[in-house]
């Protein structure tokens, strides 16, 4: 097992701060169009991290692929997309994409938390602009 998989395993998950470890992680990776998916159980630590180098204008597939993956321990995840380079690192269909991946999420019997954006060192949460907040 990677070390740093091994040290989040038992960090639990309460709120945005904690996930914000993870985005600066992925921040620092310097993956531009990735997405990462954090699978959390239900006391919100972690089960699985995938990493899909191309995945970040395809999480709706994504996701739907990535749940008939995981274990039924899956309880929650949330999600960090990889946008640096691009300008600017937010997009007018965000919240649209929120709401489905909130629901994509229901439906496969977990509860999407976040969507974090990252670009250089600098993120945000989508789901702070959007209609439906983030889940924590």
């Amino acid at each position: 097992m990677h070390k740093s998989i091994s040290v989040l395993r038992s960090r639990r998950f309460e709120g945005a701060a904690d996930a914000l470890v993870v985005a600066a992680a992925v921040g620092r990776q310097r993956c531009p169009g990735s997405a990462t998916f954090v699978f959390l159980d239900d006391d919100r630590r972690l089960l699985d991290l995938l990493v899909v180098a191309d995945g970040g204008d395809q999480l709706a597939h994504v996701l739907d692929m990535a749940s008939e993956l995981q274990d039924d321990e899956v309880e929650s995840l949330f999600v960090i997309t990889d946008r640096t380079g691009e300008v600017p690192a937010d997009r007018p269909d965000d919240e649209l994409v929120w709401l489905e991946l909130v629901d994509l999420a229901a439906d496969r019997g977990m509860t999407l938390l976040d969507w974090f954006v990252v670009w250089d060192m600098n993120a945000f949460s989508v789901a702070e602009f959007a209609p439906r907040p983030a889940q924590w």
